[in-house]
């Protein structure tokens, strides 16, 4: 995600031996469980290690983008986090990117069900628009 930054301005270029060394600092700062043979142990590690790196590599490569690009960067973090997560699905996503012309060439566009109770029917918001919605 952070070699995207360079479609935004030219002067975001980061070198992959950056990127390993960022990660590398984050790693070696991480916490340690106190009991290193425990799964849960070994799982508070493993979240530690994802939250430090995510932390660290975001505080560094925020230091080198101009103030305006830095909430981009941040949306764009966490956008990819929430999907790899799954928590944002690749549906919702495409909804997000799209709006909802989405609607007017995807096959889910017909599986709605009517809703005739559009409050909005008056201010442009189309019957497949609200049927979406609801």
């Amino acid at each position: 995600m952070i070699n995207k930054l360079s479609s935004v301005n030219a002067a975001y270029t980061f070198s992959l031996d950056h990127i390993i060394h960022l990660f590398e600092i984050s790693l070696t700062s991480a916490k340690y469980p106190t009991l290193h043979q425990d799964t849960v142990s070994q799982d508070f590690r493993l979240i530690n290690i994802i939250d430090n790196a995510t932390k660290f590599i975001f505080e560094s490569i925020c230091s080198s983008l101009f103030e305006c690009d830095r909430p981009l960067l941040a949306f764009l973090l966490t956008i990819q986090i929430n999907r790899e997560l799954k928590i944002i699905d690749e549906t919702q996503w495409r909804l997000f990117i799209a709006g909802m012309q989405m609607l007017v060439s995807n096959k889910f566009a017909h599986s709605f069900t009517t809703n005739s109770n559009n409050p909005f029917s008056d201010k442009k918001i189309t019957a497949s628009a609200w049927n979406f919605i609801c």
